[in-house]
């Protein structure tokens, strides 16, 4: 059966990262690349704003979540009707990219992102999904960015032209080395 669950199926969602000054939105193109709508999270959540400076989005079976870095909060919505389920909106410090694996969700923070810190109070929030708050967090001592999941193991980018990949287990969640790429 090719029977859709919602206004949203059988597509992709843009993210529109705004100018900082909230006027980020997410918008969707179907799979028949004529079917467009702007702004699919204001229309479905009226009066409530996605945040500023929309960084990723990433899911999670019906659950879509949806990352504003200038606004330290993860919108949760459902991924057929875009419908705000939630906001996760405490432990994050600029939070960048993340991943889901065995319920729990491990997002990028950039902390100060550049600040004088010198790029070494990055860390990766451990959400549980089934209460949607921030459980713990992996302190990187490095600069945190892009993150992809394998296995056990997050593999994370430094940004800035930077030849290392950090590598972080999930299981005892620590970071276990920093792989130099060339």
């Amino acid at each position: 059966e090719n029977v859709s669950k919602g206004n949203y199926d059988n597509g992709v969602f843009i993210l529109n990262e705004g100018n900082g000054s909230g006027n980020s939105s997410v918008s969707f193109l179907g799979d028949d690349l004529t079917t467009f709508k702007q702004d699919v999270y204001g229309a479905e959540n009226p009066g409530d704003l996605a945040g500023k400076y929309l960084q990723n989005i990433f899911f999670d079976g019906d659950n879509a979540y949806v990352i504003a870095g200038g606004s330290n909060v993860i919108n949760v919505v459902n991924r057929y009707s875009f419908k705000r389920i939630t906001k996760i909106e405490t432990g994050f410090v600029n939070p960048r990219y993340g991943v889901v694996r065995n319920g729990k969700a491990y997002v990028t923070n950039a902390n100060e992102y550049g600040g004088t810190s010198g790029n070494t109070d990055d860390f990766v929030a451990v959400i549980d999904l089934a209460t949607n708050e921030v459980e713990s967090k992996i302190n990187l001592n490095a600069t945190a960015n892009r993150i992809v999941l394998e296995g056990d193991k997050l593999y994370i980018t430094e940004p800035y032209n930077s030849d290392k990949v950090l590598v972080v287990n999930t299981v005892t969640k620590a970071l276990e080395t920093l792989i130099t790429v060339g």
